[in-house]
């Protein structure tokens, strides 16, 4: 294996171009874009205008290119089909629904993750727990209905055993991977390899606690507003993080906390309309745009029945037609049916 790079020998064989054949691996999507956009901001500090794109993608991203080039290729008619996480979730909630479990959604979620982990560490499914079982029996089913197909678990161990009929990069080289599955290990050994480490920054470490999470986020955004007010006296800057655990169900708060404390006075009459000095990595879920809840509310409707709250919406959606010269007409008959599902 070649000896590891620095960021810095890194993006000078990358600004060599395509001809130099380098893939570069990151743990997440996040971190890829990051990283791409640290080679933009060094080819312009060359006052470069244009440049080639280097090759840089999450590694999950990677095997399934890897997939689609063999799908493409000589291998197709023997390529098992590659399962969406939607299909995956289906199918498992599909073996979980006769389980007597409460949240099966949930609970499918849960068992694609354990898949996902037993594949990466090499984990034999089973246990000597109930819960141990349980998974070891879904697990069995799953394997069954998906005979035929692959899935992001087990397509690392797919496309390692096809690496030699396809054309790999020349260098492979694997950023920020703190921590490497022996899965993963595997695969990377198939490639000449390098890793890339970031360099590190200096700093200090503090621990402390709250009385509550809505304490913490105020802290949390008082401490980043400081940061960036003393910014000018640091002549180099990184951005600054703050990870907000279940950040999914506490968006809103985050969004307000955050907003309030950075730009007092933002949501005032008459304030003038800024951008926020932040932005939040989680975008809103679909749901909660009213137009696509009232598509997958109607188009959910026209199969099974909906939640009362849900329908009482789309009775009174100003995206149906004919809401404005109907809006009273349609207010009455959701008093109506309001009343109906009371008694």
């Amino acid at each position: 294996m070649p000896a590891a790079l620095s960021t810095s020998d890194l993006f000078a064989r990358l600004e060599k171009g395509h001809s130099e054949r380098i893939t570069v691996v990151t743990p997440n999507k996040r971190l890829a874009q990051a990283l791409m956009a640290r080679f933009d901001d060094f080819q312009t500090g060359k006052n470069l205008t244009v440049w080639e794109a280097p090759d840089i993608l999450p590694f999950g991203a990677f095997v399934e290119r890897l997939w689609e080039d063999a799908l493409y290729f000589d291998l197709g008619e023997t390529l098992p089909l590659l399962l969406t996480e939607a299909q995956e979730q289906h199918l498992w909630q599909e073996i979980l629904e006769k389980s007597g479990l409460l949240i099966v959604p949930r609970a499918a979620a849960q068992c694609r993750e354990a898949w996902r982990l037993m594949h990466q560490w090499r984990i034999r499914a089973g246990g000597a727990s109930e819960d141990g079982f349980a998974f070891q029996r879904w697990s069995k089913e799953y394997q069954r209905q998906t005979e035929k197909e692959i899935d992001s678990a087990r397509l690392p161990d797919l496309m390692a055993g096809l690496l030699d009929r396809l054309k790999k990069p020349k260098l492979l080289v694997a950023y920020a991977f703190d921590v490497v599955p022996p899965q993963t290990k595997e695969f990377f050994e198939n490639f000449e390899f390098s890793t890339c480490v970031p360099e590190g920054f200096d700093g200090a470490c503090m621990r402390t606690s709250f009385p509550s999470a809505k304490q913490e986020i105020e802290a949390a955004a008082k401490w980043a507003r400081a940061r960036l007010e003393n910014r000018g006296q640091s002549p180099i800057f990184p951005r600054i993080g703050v990870v907000v655990p279940d950040l999914g169900k506490r968006r809103s708060e985050v969004v307000r906390v955050f907003s309030r404390v950075m730009q007092p006075g933002y949501n005032l009459p008459g304030s003038a309309k800024t951008p926020m000095p932040f932005n939040v990595s989680l975008g809103k879920p679909l749901l909660l745009y009213p137009l696509v809840d009232a598509a997958l509310t109607l188009l959910e409707w026209a199969h099974q029945p909906v939640e009362f709250a849900r329908a009482s919406r789309l009775v009174r959606s100003p995206f149906l037609g004919g809401a404005d010269t109907e809006m009273a007409r349609r207010a009455a008959l959701d008093v109506r049916i309001r009343k109906d599902a009371d008694s």
